[in-house]
């Protein structure tokens, strides 16, 4: 059963310090009104989705209205199939029309990634980056008293690594195939509109339910040896319109959108300070880079020096010299 956080400040202690790496998922139902994230992503998506039940001609609504573009994967999986096939080359206005074809054979379309097509300074922060949402759970603070650490104050928003990442549209039945992440970071995930089912496997289960499902979207009707499967996931969350959960990306796990109504998520990715966690991470990197499902070499030697560097500048040097 997934950790009902009982407040937000629970929910964010979670986030920052707690241990991910034995499948836990911690859940703050009605996340996004608390931490006043929920006008955070373009009005036109929200209104799209809630006026369209089809996942493609929402987005290519929201898109018309938006001043700057949109981009993203488009996946499709055939009627009753379970192995996603992605729609590739051309505009993502292009690839969606194109996509319009599955719909009407039964099949089912998610947009995944959902991202503007160029990056631009973030209005907070001045970043450059290609999110939709306007403010996330790394721009919410702790009080201040939880970062007391021997007389050394560490900033609430700064964690080793903390990615704002990506939005994903989907109807009943579409979601993530199961899988682990390219590098095992833990994820939030704030679920703005819908029904979405998560599911995720602990350490002791993994490399089973890798082998024989890894690729497979878990939807109805499931096949005997995924009902199975899905009978030994350590933690499923059901997470309705408003809630966020949090939970690792470096063990096995599957969505789901369930209910009449389309899905809106959006997703962060981050490496807080539990050492354990730090520990799930290197065990990922250990896998041959640029390998399928994992970085490549670049992009993993990037990740951990930006890590390097984010722990050197807060760590007091005494912790680091003792290390």
């Amino acid at each position: 059963q997934p950790v009902v956080a009982d407040s937000a400040e629970h929910f964010l202690q979670f986030v920052c310090y707690g241990d991910h790496s034995q499948a836990q998922i911690c859940v703050l139902k009605d996340g996004l009104r608390l931490l006043q994230l929920d006008s955070s992503l373009p009005q036109s998506l929200l209104d799209a989705c809630r006026a369209h039940s089809s996942a493609v001609e929402a987005v290519l609504s929201a898109a018309d209205k938006e001043v700057e573009g949109f981009d993203g994967d488009v996946f499709t999986w055939p009627h009753e199939g379970c192995q996603r096939s992605e729609i590739k080359d051309g505009t993502l206005r292009s690839r969606l029309e194109r996509s319009r074809e599955v719909e009407a054979s039964g099949g089912l379309v998610y947009m995944a990634e959902l991202s503007r097509d160029r990056k631009t300074p973030h209005h907070l922060t001045g970043e450059r980056c290609r999110t939709l949402t306007s403010r996330d759970v790394r721009d919410c603070s702790l009080p201040m008293h939880f970062f007391a650490q021997g007389g050394t104050m560490l900033e609430p928003e700064e964690l080793p690594m903390w990615d704002r990442g990506h939005s994903f549209v989907g109807a009943q039945g579409a979601g993530s195939c199961l899988h682990v992440d390219q590098a095992w970071w833990s994820n939030i995930a704030k679920n703005f509109l819908g029904h979405k089912l998560v599911a995720l496997w602990g350490p002791d289960e993994a490399e089973d339910v890798l082998n024989k499902h890894v690729g497979q979207l878990l939807r109805r009707p499931l096949s005997s040896q995924q009902y199975q499967a899905l009978k030994k996931a350590s933690s499923v969350a059901l997470l309705g319109p408003g809630d966020i959960a949090s939970f690792t990306g470096g063990l096995p796990h599957a969505t789901v959108v369930v209910g009449d109504e389309l899905n809106v998520t959006a997703y962060e990715s981050f490496i807080n300070w539990h050492p354990n966690n730090a520990g799930l991470l290197l065990r990922g990197a250990e896998r041959p880079p640029g390998r399928k499902g994992a970085m490549t070499r670049r992009a993993l030697h990037g990740l951990l020096d930006d890590v390097v560097e984010v722990v050197r500048r807060r760590v007091p040097s005494t912790c680091t010299s003792n290390a």
